[in-house]
C-alpha cells in the first residue's frame, strides 16, 4: 500500500491567486463606563438575639468554668438542686477545696459564690441545662 496523494484546494482556485479581503479592524474607544454602585436598601434585618450562655451538665463530675457574672451558689444552681447534688472549688490561697450542697445545711457550705471564669467541678446525678443569666 503506497499512499495515495490528496490534493488540497488552494484558496482562489487552481492557481492560488486570490487576494485576502481585509477587514476593517474596529478602533477600541477608552472612555471607561461606570457602574451603577448598588445603594443599601434600608430593609430592616431581624437581629437573631443570641442565645444566653448556658452550662451543660451531665450525669457524673463536670470540670466547668462558670460563664456568667459572679452570683452567690444558690442563685447560680436555681433550680437545679435535685440534679447538682455539689459543687467544689479549689482555694489556691487557703489550699482548700470549698463546696455548695444545695441540699447541705448553710453553714457547712463554704463555698459562697460562683466567680466569673473560674473552674468548678459540678457533681450531678443527672442531665441539666444551666442557663446563665
Amino acid at each position: 500500500g503506497n499512499p495515495t496523494a490528496t490534493s488540497t484546494p488552494s484558496p482562489g482556485g487552481p492557481g492560488g491567486s486570490a487576494t485576502p479581503t481585509s477587514t476593517p479592524t474596529p478602533t477600541a474607544t477608552a472612555t471607561p463606563t461606570r457602574t451603577p454602585t448598588p445603594k443599601a436598601s434600608p430593609t430592616p434585618t431581624k437581629t437573631p438575639l443570641p442565645l444566653p450562655p448556658s452550662l451543660a451538665i451531665v450525669p457524673g463530675a463536670n470540670l466547668l468554668a462558670w460563664p456568667g457574672a459572679d452570683l452567690p451558689a444558690g442563685q447560680a444552681l436555681g433550680g437545679h438542686g435535685k440534679v447538682i447534688q455539689i459543687v467544689y472549688s479549689w482555694n489556691a490561697a487557703t489550699r482548700q477545696w470549698e463546696h455548695y450542697g444545695p441540699d447541705l445545711p448553710g453553714y457547712v457550705n463554704n463555698l459562697q459564690v460562683l466567680q466569673s471564669g473560674n473552674a468548678y467541678w459540678f457533681i450531678a446525678s443527672g442531665s441539666s441545662t444551666i442557663l446563665i443569666d
